[in-house]
This record gives structure tokens, sequence and C-alpha cells, in this order.
């Protein structure tokens, strides 16, 4: 895919782990965040979030 994978994650000796491809060139760069045991997100630079849309709401009563 020819991406670098940035993870921050919540571990204290290793809040930051970086996987790069083995030829080591890559065009595009993967921003994850990790909550150890619970979570994984995905990040974004600012101003780049994404716009959410309303979802539908499925009321059962």
């Amino acid at each position: 895919y020819a991406a670098k994978i940035c993870l921050l994650t919540s571990f204290r000796e290793t809040c930051f782990i970086e996987i790069v491809p083995r030829d080591n060139s890559y065009s595009r760069e993967l921003w994850l965040s990790f909550w150890s045991e619970v979570h994984y997100n995905s990040l974004y630079a600012n101003g780049d979030v994404p716009s959410r849309r309303p979802r539908k709401k499925h009321w059962l009563f």
C-alpha cells in the first residue's frame, strides 16, 4: 500500500510506534490511536475531519 503507519498508544513505554514499508518508500501516512485493551481510532489533521451525517434514530417505542 506504500503507506507509513503511525500509532499513538496508551502504553507508557511505547507511546509512539512507527511502521515503515521495507523499501522505505511511501507516499501516504496513516495515523491511528490505540487505547490499550479497549479501542482503535483514526486520527485526522486539524481541519481535515470529515463532516458527520446525521444518523436515523431507531426508537422502538
